[in-house]
């Protein structure tokens, strides 16, 4: 009755859309894809939760190419999703320069992030990433090693008096991001994982679980539900978090006044790019906002997922140590020298960023009728790009739910389509800040792993993969850590 009266609001409040839904959907009829329910579609299959959306989406994806098709369309409700399911459409879509304008999800973060490079579009989005891309060149992440270090010796720390007892990975992991994140920005370490109660932990996690919440529960989207019951809190959150971004800029930018204008950290840049009357203070705030939001829950994320299989394939462990052991023998003095020289942990990392990619779903706006690989997308209608649907496509890998690290071996990656591993999307809308988050992966994770070894009581399916902002482990990342020698 619930679940009823819940789909019933839905509707009601998806009207005044509602003769642009029958213009698109007349349009997008042809395109292959479940038929679902008239005007809800397929809805029911989101009724338990993301998570069993995927599964979903993942066995029509795979009955859509067993007939030849590249992509899938369905429609939830008023909108209707598009999707590649081939890396001969992937190509097109990311490779596309009409289709760069994101979605309506975005809207919700839009609060918080301004027009920052995650929710611009158009020429603003073109001239802030052309500004921006120098920030994030290798030479200039150099400069973010120290705290990479100092921060997973934290988590080292923390954790060595965590040891041989199942514990809750994924939490410690966010602090220590988020504290990476924070480092890297404003310069200064803020030590969240040594005082998890920081009021800008709370205000982060509160507004990024109400962000995950409206892009996973259907009635989220229905305005006077939301307004009544989440709109006072989301406003508090919002306001916390940009008082804390204003708070340090302004300390930024007196310490450039007074002291050093040379520093090196995010903020620095920006900053940079402010004197220079490149970008206004606003701007900077956006997209000191978006590196905060989209730099700590992605990589956190990853490491999770890594660690995860790790644990529950001890084979593979095994032998990730042993390359470790070898490269790091005398510790982690030089690391940024002596990741670069760690082939099976490249591939670690790679196999598990596709067997759970971070970012499950990326969307973007057709304004105007599009070609994709063929088909006709009507404007109006949405696009997704799914690493999720690309990374499990069994013609592709077999046995894709196996954690196989050898499948990235130079062999075999060059035996592959590049659009068959998008784990950061690509062409002009790929992530910007890649090169930073696997370095941060990399060293945070060496250091880690060299110091621990993981184990779980579970088996690797035990766990399951939520697609929301990120793609979030359902049961956490439940292991122990053992000290090595």
């Amino acid at each position: 009755m619930i679940l009823f009266v819940i789909i019933l609001l839905f509707v009601l409040w998806q009207l005044p859309s509602f003769w642009r839904f029958v213009r698109i959907h007349r349009k997008a009829a042809s395109l292959p894809g479940p038929s679902g329910l008239p005007i809800i579609g397929s809805i029911f299959e989101l009724k338990e939760g993301s998570h069993v959306g995927l599964r979903w989406m993942m066995r029509e994806a795979q009955k859509l190419r067993e007939k030849g098709h590249s992509i899938i369309c369905f429609n939830i409700a008023a909108r209707i999703y598009t999707i590649p399911i081939t890396a001969s459409a992937a190509k097109v879509l990311v490779e596309s320069h009409e289709i760069t304008g994101k979605g309506r999800d975005y809207e919700f973060i839009k609060p918080w992030l301004g027009e920052g490079l995650l929710t611009a579009s158009g020429d603003r989005w073109r001239l802030h990433r052309k500004i921006i891309t120098p920030t994030f060149h290798f030479a200039r992440l150099n400069n973010y090693i120290p705290a990479f270090v100092a921060e997973a010796e934290v988590f080292v720390s923390i954790v060595g008096g965590l040891l041989e007892v199942e514990i809750d990975a994924y939490p410690l992991l966010k602090k220590c991001t988020l504290d990476i994140i924070c480092s890297t920005t404003f310069g200064d370490s803020f030590n969240m994982q040594k005082h998890p109660n920081h009021p800008y932990v709370h205000a982060v996690e509160g507004y990024n679980s109400y962000v995950q919440r409206y892009s996973s529960e259907i009635h989220m989207w229905i305005g006077p539900i939301w307004y009544a019951l989440h709109e006072r809190k989301v406003r508090s959150l919002l306001k916390e978090l940009k008082a804390f971004t204003e708070e340090k800029i302004e300390q930024r930018i007196r310490y450039r006044q007074n002291v050093d204008k040379g520093g090196s950290s995010f903020a620095d840049c920006l900053l940079a790019y402010y004197e220079a009357g490149e970008l206004t203070l606003d701007e900077v705030k956006d997209e000191i906002n978006t590196f905060v939001f989209a730099g700590h829950d992605t990589t956190s994320t990853t490491m999770g997922w890594l660690f995860w299989c790790l644990a529950t394939n001890e084979h593979v462990q095994e032998k990730l140590h042993a390359e470790l052991d070898e490269i790091m023998s005398d510790g982690h003095e030089g690391i940024d020298e002596k990741i670069k020289d760690m082939p099976y942990f490249d591939q670690c990392i790679k196999e598990a960023m596709r067997l759970y990619a971070t970012a499950p779903f990326t969307e973007r706006i057709v304004d105007k009728d599009f070609d994709l690989d063929g088909y006709s997308i009507p404007a109006g209608s949405e696009v997704f790009l799914s690493p999720m649907l690309l990374h499990h496509n069994p013609d592709v890998y077999a046995n894709d739910w196996e954690f196989d690290p050898d499948r990235f071996s130079p062999e075999n990656t060059s035996a592959r389509n590049h659009y068959d591993y998008l784990p950061f999307s690509g062409g002009p809308r790929n992530c910007i800040g890649q090169k930073f988050a696997l370095m941060e992966i990399k060293v945070v994770s060496a250091i880690i792993l060299h110091s621990f070894r993981l184990s779980s009581n579970y088996e690797m399916t035990y766990n399951v993969p939520a697609p929301e902002v990120i793609l979030r482990p359902m049961k956490g990342i439940p292991i122990k850590f053992h000290a090595r020698s």
